[in-house]
């Protein structure tokens, strides 16, 4: 199926579900299929700007996409929640194409993450290897942290967070690439690279090929998360980039 059905079909899987009604298509009302009629335009609309084809996405980036979309918290008790169709929600799916548009090679629009602390608390490589030992999704909410300097992280200066999700095997765990140790790289005490400067928004002139032999990037054949199951039962975890401006 199309990347636009398999959109379409999964945000009025879930705007049946927010209205409390069954998921059956024949039980889906006319206001259920406005309100995903609106949420599938605007992520149509983002992508158009961005130059991403959203038809040509896997049903895992789909599902990716949308996940990064759902609420950044708890919605018990007023907790606010992000809207694709909000302009923070905008920003969301703008930063993931931007993303995507990294591993294709293109250029991405620069984000202003703010100056640096100055006071460094915690260890950069016992950071990598705390990343490592979580599972990809999980990797990536601490990653998001990381990024945001929040928690522990507070006083790492951006040149160490910087360090940090730019190492490589960091992002090869992230999105489960299995590379094959280079005995080179013991040799120099690790690989670093091009890393996660795409979520950062940075350019890199110390990129490396993501595949093998320069094959060009084609998101049907890649997969960010394995295993990942129906889009009603995954996890919420929230923002996970430091998001560029609303458009």
């Amino acid at each position: 199926m199309a990347g636009l059905n398999l959109l379409y079909k999964f945000l009025l899987k879930e705007a049946a579900k927010g209205s409390g009604r069954a998921s059956g298509i024949l039980s889906i009302g006319g206001d259920v299929r406005k309100l995903a009629n609106k949420k599938f335009q605007s992520y149509v609309m983002t992508a158009k700007k961005q130059g991403v084809d959203l038809d040509k996405l896997s049903e895992q980036e789909i599902k990716y996409m949308l996940e990064m979309n759902k609420p950044k918290g708890p919605t018990l008790f007023g907790h606010p929640v992000i809207d694709a169709t909000s302009p923070e929600g905008q920003g969301i799916t703008k930063d993931l194409f931007n993303m995507l548009d990294r591993q294709s090679g293109k250029n991405v629009i620069k984000t202003d993450f703010g100056k640096p602390f100055a006071e460094e608390v915690g260890s950069v490589d016992g950071t990598i290897k705390y990343l490592k030992t979580m599972k990809p999704m999980d990797s990536m909410k601490e990653a998001n942290k990381v990024l945001k300097g929040e928690g522990r992280y507070k006083s790492l200066s951006k040149a160490d967070r910087k360090k940090i999700v730019d190492d490589e095997s960091v992002t090869d765990h992230i999105f489960e690439r299995d590379i094959k140790p280079d005995p080179e790289d013991f040799a120099h005490g690790g690989r670093t690279g091009s890393g996660l400067n795409y979520l950062l928004g940075e350019d890199d002139q110390n990129s490396r090929v993501p595949f093998k032999d320069g094959t060009k990037f084609n998101p049907k054949r890649r997969t960010i998360l394995k295993g990942i199951g129906a889009l009603a039962t995954l996890p919420i975890i929230g923002k996970y980039f430091k998001w560029a401006k609303p458009l």
